[in-house]
């Protein structure tokens, strides 16, 4: 069920759309009860794949590739 919110941090991650906080206040408040430390896990799971991804694309859409 957290696969939404793995996606939200990635996208987040990829287009830096909100800051952390705002994003983990946003998430919060948008699921069950119960299960907020699975989500922000979620959410910190999708931003660390991002971030380990070695082709990046910026803002524009262009492609970044790492260097080997």
């Amino acid at each position: 069920m957290a696969a939404n919110i793995i996606a939200v941090g990635a996208v987040n991650e990829a287009l830096q759309i909100a800051s952390v906080k705002s994003l983990e206040e946003a998430v919060l408040n948008h699921i069950p009860k119960g299960t907020e430390e699975l989500n922000i896990k979620a959410m910190r799971l999708g931003a660390e794949l991002v971030k380990s991804n070695p082709e990046k694309k910026t803002k524009k859409g262009e492609e970044k590739k790492a260097h080997a």
